[in-house]
């Protein structure tokens, strides 16, 4: 981790419930979220999420979240549940950053150094967001889900999502499979370990689209229901579906009103 990360985190844990969020700590979050960028190939992406008027919350917190050392970040007016995965043992070292205004997901951690951060203006409900290891999530400011989105990144992964996407009911992004498969005899494993996606800014995806590691889906795109997106690059300003998902489309953006 970046080299002042570490300390000033530890820092503000100790500060009370409620503390406002100083310059320098916000400063060494944002150089953290650069240098996993940098590591992971994604430094060309969509901006860090925008959070504003962040403080550090304590309160309605699971004792373990404090006692592992794990902090939380958040606006005045934002609500965030925080759980225990799968196996069911507490996380330590973590992140959690949800903007003002939001209604975030419920954030899962397992393992050592996860970093969530949710912009500013996210409606993100009955959802959720787990990440194992040292792996990353950034959400951009005003992103929306109808229901039930999943994201699951670990091995070091990441995912990072531009501001004002429009998700609907049932998207899934995992950054690999989870389990490895292996070459008989070589013990090698053969599908990916980590891997990243990057969805540029104002991004439509339609119902029940499964997004898979090494993927890139460009601006002002719309990836139709059902689709299968892995190892691509979408281009920006395209209608894309299928499975696996390749443009339909092209020179085309989309509003959220529905209007004539």
């Amino acid at each position: 981790m970046a080299e002042d990360y570490r300390p000033l985190l530890q820092a503000a844990r100790a500060l009370p419930d409620g503390s406002p969020v100083g310059d320098a700590l916000l400063a060494a979050i944002d150089g953290e979220m650069t240098r996993r960028r940098k590591v992971t190939g994604t430094q060309d992406g969509p901006p860090h999420p925008r959070s504003a008027g962040l403080v550090i919350r304590r309160a309605g917190l699971p004792e373990w979240w404090h006692d592992n050392g794990n902090l939380l970040l958040c606006g005045t007016d934002t609500s965030v549940e925080i759980a225990l995965g799968y196996t069911q043992t507490p996380c330590r070292d973590c992140l959690a950053i949800v903007g003002s205004g939001s209604t975030p997901p419920r954030l899962v951690f397992e393992g050592e150094g996860g970093l969530v951060a949710i912009g500013d203006g996210c409606r993100i409900t009955n959802s959720a967001f787990n990440t194992t290891g040292e792996s990353t999530i950034l959400i951009g400011e005003r992103t929306t889900a109808t229901f039930m989105a999943s994201i699951d990144v670990r091995n070091g992964g990441i995912i990072v999502v531009g501001d004002d996407n429009m998700w609907a009911m049932g998207v899934n992004m995992m950054s690999d499979d989870t389990h490895a498969i292996r070459e008989v005899g070589t013990n090698r494993r053969i599908n990916e370990f980590g891997g990243k996606i990057v969805i540029e800014r104002h991004v439509w995806i339609g119902n029940s689209v499964q997004l898979m590691g090494h993927s890139r889906i460009g601006h002002d795109s719309v990836i139709g229901q059902g689709s299968f997106v892995k190892n691509v690059a979408l281009p920006p300003n395209t209608v894309s579906a299928g499975r696996p998902a390749r443009p339909l489309r092209g020179g085309v953006t989309w509003s959220r009103e529905d209007l004539p």
